[in-house]
């Protein structure tokens, strides 16, 4: 069996939520597609691994304010 790697970026917006409750989100999503065997591409393609390298946080802060004016709520687990 051959074996190839894909490249992929995406990019997510969160109303409220940190960068630990994003990299919850990034390894929950890994999971959903490596079980979703409805992925699979013409009963040839499926994937097989998946591991997420890095997640950026593109957002500026202002570190003198404090974090509850941004609503910020690591501790939620409904995303």
């Amino acid at each position: 069996m051959k074996e190839y790697t894909i490249t992929m970026s995406f990019s997510v917006e969160a109303t409220k939520s940190g960068l630990d409750k994003i990299n919850r989100f990034a390894e929950d999503l890994s999971q959903k597609i490596l079980d979703d065997d409805s992925l699979m591409y013409e009963d040839d393609i499926e994937v097989v691994e998946i591991s997420v390298d890095e997640v950026i946080d593109h957002n500026e802060y202002d570190f003198d304010d404090d974090e509850s004016d941004y609503g910020f709520d690591d501790d939620d687990e409904n995303y």
